[in-house]
């Protein structure tokens, strides 16, 4: 008898391209490059659901990483680590050292950006170590050591770290880490006040940020971008970039940056002869500093409100901002703008002392008893 078992053809549905993990991942990823949280949030978390019944731990080692970064943004710290360990422990797990060193770098910058310097150190050498098989993840950490470098004052170590950087990434067509390291150059140069060569390095990074539909990057680069045009007295320029760029932030729910945004407001408002404006923008900054535990940005808002009171002979306001200032530059090993403070606070002290010592000369010389 002639078998019918082909008779009856069942076709076998057509899987839906959109369950792969690895195109979820993109598609996630695009979604949080684009500032679409909600959509990234729930993408990543389908990536892992999918990813760990399928078997295939490698996309889900990323998806944990990137739903990590997202919520560190965010200001969820506790839950941003718990994420990257569980990267990092499952990259172990399945023997991939060069996942199991992202997440350690991913660690070393919240880390860094908590203020942990030392912690960040470490675990950005543990990554380097551990992935060092592969140039694009050391060309990354080169460059998150080149920050902690320019933190600490050290620009030589710094620039050198960055340009080995964006060396590798050019040498590996890698736009995203070009991107990155031209921001960082123009960070560098303009702490040096090299303002011509930041503003190519920040031109540079913006026009690749678009290119790759970076928001995040894109928010830095006219952030950081606005330093110098307020050094060239360029003030509008300044205050579109920094409304921009908390525009972006506020979309991405990115607290962090927020931070520095609303310090960089307050900054062009004191330059234009705005101090009730700009005195808000800075209160600003300060809270949401303390609100997610970045110390460097707290550091650098407390020295700008510092300043905002000297010129408002708010002298004894002025002396507690630089005193916190001062200490938390400390803490961050941050060498240059803790004598740049130190000698500010030094200068101010001897000058209100020496008021002190005139105004109570006076008084003595009017009193006859």
């Amino acid at each position: 008898m002639r078998s019918t078992e082909n008779s009856v053809r069942r076709v076998a549905p057509t899987p839906d391209p959109r369950q792969d993990p690895a195109d979820l991942l993109g598609e996630a990823r695009g979604a949080d490059q684009a500032g679409k949280v909600l959509d990234a949030l729930e993408l990543y978390e389908r990536v892992i659901r999918i990813g760990m019944e399928a078997g295939e731990f490698t996309t889900v080692i990323e998806a944990y990483r990137s739903l990590s970064v997202l919520h560190h943004r965010r200001n969820q710290p506790v839950l941003a680590r718990s994420l990257c360990e569980k990267s990092r422990k499952l990259a172990v797990h399945v023997g991939n050292n060069v996942l199991a060193a992202h997440a350690l770098n991913a660690r070393g910058v919240m880390a860094f950006e908590n203020g942990d310097m030392d912690e960040a150190r470490s675990l950005y050498q543990q990554a380097r170590e551990t992935g060092a098989e592969s140039a694009a993840l050391v060309a990354r950490i080169e460059q998150n050591l080149g920050i902690l470098h320019n933190v600490e004052g050290d620009l030589p170590a710094a620039l050198a770290h960055y340009q080995r950087s964006l060396e590798a990434y050019q040498r590996a067509d890698d736009d995203t880490g070009c991107a990155l390291a031209h921001h960082n150059l123009g960070m560098l140069h303009a702490d040096r006040k090299l303002w011509d060569i930041a503003d190519d390095h920040f031109r540079r990074s913006y026009a690749l940020a678009q290119q790759n539909n970076d928001s995040h990057l894109q928010g830095l680069c006219l952030l950081n971008h606005a330093e110098v045009h307020i050094a060239r007295g360029h003030y509008d320029d300044a205050k579109r970039n920094a409304e921009c760029a908390l525009q972006l932030f506020n979309e991405l729910e990115a607290e962090l940056d927020k931070t520095d945004a609303y310090r960089m407001l307050g900054v062009v408002y004191r330059h234009t002869g705005q101090p009730v404006l700009a005195e808000a923008r800075l209160h600003a900054a300060l809270d949401l500093a303390k609100r997610t535990g970045s110390v460097l940005s707290e550091a650098e808002a407390c020295r700008e409100m510092a300043v905002l009171c000297q010129e408002q002979n708010r002298n004894i306001e002025a002396l507690t901002f630089l005193h916190s200032a001062h200490q938390l530059f400390l803490r961050l090993n941050a060498q240059t703008d803790t004598v740049d403070v130190g000698g500010k606070r030094e200068e101010l002290e001897n000058t209100y002392l020496k008021v002190l010592r005139t105004w109570g000369q006076s008084i003595e010389s009017k009193d006859t008893y």
